[in-house]
Parts: structure tokens; sequence; C-alpha cells
């Protein structure tokens, strides 16, 4: 049988059960006061090294959110990851200059995010800063199938970027990496590679295989 608790007994128990929580709550006050970090500044970009012969850039048009594609920078030495790009709608790839002193990037958006108004741009970037220094409008209808590393390539001057197109209809829009600017289209009657056999019939055959 429990024995009863006097008034008395009953004021010292709720002022200790007070205590202890206040007790508690100070406690724990010092530890949060004591764990603060500062907070970081805004705005405030912290370039990468030089550019190594061995940093690499990863593609990936990621399956599973296509609206974002990424790049990824990779040191090839040490393995670590050193930042990334965020690329738009189907991404393929980037196209980066021999010297690593810019980064061009074929890219696609919708004004609502998977639907709306097509805007398709060469996005170009500071491989230092993984900052955007600026656009190029292209026409809206870069393929975006994958994965084709070759749906953009510089020729070998890299004095143009040159971008595979597909709505249905085949062409290559054709970038000025100097001057910064598009500057034509080129029409490709057929698949690339191949052409139509002599009777015109709808079957094609590989050029190469004549060669």
């Amino acid at each position: 049988m429990s024995t009863p608790v006097s008034l008395k007994g009953r004021s010292m128990l709720k002022r200790l059960t007070c205590s202890g929580i206040a007790a508690i709550f100070c406690a724990s006050m010092q530890v949060c006061a004591a764990a603060a970090l500062p907070s970081d500044p805004l705005g405030t970009v912290t370039k990468l090294p030089a550019p190594s012969p061995h940093w690499m850039w990863v593609n990936d048009f990621v399956f599973p959110h296509m609206v974002d594609g990424q790049a990824l920078l990779i040191d090839g030495d040490s393995g670590k990851f050193l930042g990334l790009l965020s690329t738009g709608f189907g991404f393929t790839r980037v196209n980066v200059l021999r010297d690593s002193s810019l980064v061009f990037s074929p890219e696609t958006y919708f004004s609502r995010g998977t639907r709306g108004d097509r805007t398709d741009v060469v996005t170009m970037y500071d491989p230092r800063a993984l900052s955007v220094v600026g656009e190029i409008s292209i026409p809206a209808k870069r393929s975006s199938n994958m994965p084709m590393m070759s749906n953009s390539e510089l020729t070998d001057d890299e004095r143009f970027l040159l971008i595979y197109n597909f709505n249905p209809a085949q062409s290559v829009s054709v970038v000025d990496t100097r001057a910064r600017k598009f500057v034509g289209e080129i029409e490709m009657r057929n698949p690339p590679g191949r052409r139509k056999s002599e009777n015109h019939s709808d079957d094609y055959r590989d050029e190469q295989s004549e060669t």
C-alpha cells in the first residue's frame, strides 16, 4: 500500500522538477551557443586552380530527372570531385577548348520546366569559377538523342562548334566560337554517312561499303 504524500512533500517535488528542467534547458542553450558557426558570406565564389591535363568532364544526362542535366568535373589523378555545371533538359555533352580556357555546352530549356516555349542556347562557362560567361542563341531543334558524343563537335581549328539538329529534318547549326554567335545552318537531305540507292527506293546503303 502506497504512503500518501503530504502537501509539503508535493511542493518540494514540484520545485525540484522545475529546477531540473531549468538546469537542462540552460545546459542545452550553452551547448548550442558553443556549437554555433558563423554564417557563410553570400556571393563568394572560390575559384579552382589552373586546369590540369588530367581533369575530366563526366557528362550526365540524369535519366531520373532529365530537366537538369549535369556535367561533373573530376580530377583524374586524385579521383576528387571538383564541381558541376547545370546543363538543362536532354543534355548530351560539353565541348572544351584544348587549352581549357572555355567550356561550350549546347543546352535546351522550356519555359515551364518540362513544357512551354523552348529555347536552345550554347552556354559558355568559365572552367575555374564554373560560372556562366555568356550565351549564344541557336535554332530550337538541337537533337537530344543519347548517348551520342558526336551530337556536338568543335572543328579541328576550334573556330566553329557544330551541333546536330533533328526535328525530324536533319541539319547542323554552326556557331562561331570567336565571334560567339550563330552563323548559319547546314541542311542534310539524308542521314549522315548514308545516301539513297540509285533506284531511289526507300532503302539506304552505307557509303563506306563502296570504298
